[in-house]
């Protein structure tokens, strides 16, 4: 990640764990901002995180899963970490998210 980021190549950060973002901003601060360098989330999932990096003037992108076997994707997506059900459902009204 850190040649990634560095080095100027284009670099997509897929990840909803706050932790996980966090870390990177600590260990990556200002690389962060650049033009090259964008945090993508699944729509639903991680809208509160994904609000905040865009306030911090990092770039972001919220992606749809659409086509013939999209809920076998989200599906999978909930198997991998079952804990993005209540993360989505949070999302979906911020005031149940504390």
């Amino acid at each position: 990640m850190t040649r990634l980021i560095r080095g100027g190549r284009r670099v997509t950060i897929t990840a909803h764990d706050a932790e996980l973002v966090g870390r990177l901003r600590d260990e990556h601060g200002d690389d962060l901002c650049a033009e090259h360098v964008e945090f993508e989330m699944l729509q639903g999932l991680g809208t509160v995180l994904l609000d905040r990096l865009r306030g911090e003037n990092l770039i972001t992108r919220e992606y749809i899963v659409y086509g013939p076997e999209w809920w076998l994707y989200v599906l999978n997506r909930i198997a991998e970490s079952p804990e993005r059900a209540i993360t989505a459902l949070a999302d979906l009204n911020p005031q149940f998210a504390s």
